[in-house]
């Protein structure tokens, strides 16, 4: 019975194999933003069917809380049975992965208010990893109104750019700064990669600052354990909260006497 909502807090979302439903029992306590059951890249192919049923089974019969309900579904024509199967069924979003052109997103918004209504169709968000991908993203983003985030993936990219994802990141800069322009340009909220190594806190928290800096509303998650770092650096601190404040109480100040200009601290 939870709600969907457009415009909601994505800081933090956690893929949960979707062929491990042991996985998916107490995934609610995590307190993410975001819960994705995935059919695609976690699941072995001979146990996509099964998968299929377990997700299916899991939003009917789980509890998630307050967390957004996701199902990463497959490509092609798989992806499409993914969606007859779950759509139904309280679906919040569904990620698409490997989308290279807008069509493809069209094609599954049809197909999910075809299942749905056009009321109740999940909202989706793009996973742009490819080259292609990327440079289509503008169109990618605007390709529908169930669009409601984009994200990329950088294991996928960086292999097809025959460039190893780095620390610095610097093979992905271009990558990343078109998805949040795509996105902020689309009214859309730009989501960032994973941390792959769940061992390295210090450099999850660095990751995400970095992310945030480049306008990233937020991060993908592979583990329990980078949620909570994942909100914290997606918070702002206690100074940008004073800081924002006053700039607010300013300008009303500075309306209310007529005033074009308005001077805070030293700005």
């Amino acid at each position: 019975g939870a709600p969907r909502s457009r415009d909601r807090l994505r800081r933090s979302r956690l893929y949960l194999p979707g062929n491990q439903p042991k996985l998916m029992l107490s995934a609610g306590l995590y307190s993410a933003d975001g819960l994705i059951l995935d059919l695609e890249d976690s699941v072995p192919p001979a146990e996509k069917d099964a998968a299929r049923l377990l997700v299916r089974n899991a939003l009917v019969a789980l509890d998630f809380g307050a967390s957004e309900r996701t199902v990463r579904v497959n490509q092609g024509e798989l992806g499409l049975l993914d969606l007859e199967a779950i759509a139904p069924h309280n679906v919040h979003m569904v990620l698409l992965p490997k989308v290279e052109g807008p069509e493809r997103v069209t094609e599954v918004a049809a197909w999910l208010r075809s299942l749905t209504g056009a009321g109740d169709a999940p909202f989706l968000m793009p996973i742009l990893e490819s080259p292609r991908g990327i440079f289509r993203a503008s169109g990618i983003a605007t390709a529908d109104p169930l669009v409601v985030a984009l994200t990329l993936g950088l294991e996928d990219l960086s292999a097809e750019l025959g460039a190893p994802r780095s620390a610095a990141g610097d093979e992905s800069f271009l990558a990343r700064q078109t998805v949040v322009y795509a996105a902020r340009a689309a009214s859309v909220q730009p989501i960032a990669s994973v941390y792959s190594d769940v061992q390295d806190e210090a450099g999850l928290a660095a990751y995400v600052r970095r992310e945030r800096a480049l306008g990233f509303d937020g991060v993908g998650c592979i583990h329990p354990r980078q949620i909570p770092v994942v909100h914290r650096e997606m918070t702002p601190s206690p100074a940008e909260v004073e800081r924002a404040v006053k700039v607010v109480r300013a300008a009303r100040d500075a309306e209310a006497r007529g005033l074009g200009v308005v001077a805070v601290g030293s700005k």
